[in-house]
């Protein structure tokens, strides 16, 4: 059975993406991709806005290395089993 799919949800959730990508693509092209709010001539906003997307940046980076390991491990865990499983019988003539 086919879901109704919710249009208003995903137009919101483009947006928000397209929103986040544009700040990044903004930063990366303004402070060559590098922010620094420690710079003495910034404003407030400035240093707020480069803090957070610092801060952004690293959260996504930290959830890229927990799905890797988290992958590496159930690889792991799936060949333990493979290799744990019993052989399978042959089957029996029925003659």
């Amino acid at each position: 059975m086919l879901t109704r799919v919710r249009t208003p949800g995903l137009v919101a959730l483009a947006l928000a993406g397209l929103g986040i990508l544009g700040v990044l693509v903004w930063q990366a092209v303004t402070a060559a991709g590098d922010p620094n709010p420690t710079i003495g001539h910034l404003s407030r906003g400035s240093v707020i806005l480069d803090s957070g997307i610092l801060v952004f940046r690293e959260g996504l980076e930290a959830i890229l290395v927990l799905a890797a390991i988290t992958a590496s491990v159930q690889g792991v865990a799936a060949t333990a089993r493979l290799e744990q499983a019993p052989a399978p019988r042959p089957a029996q003539d029925r003659r």
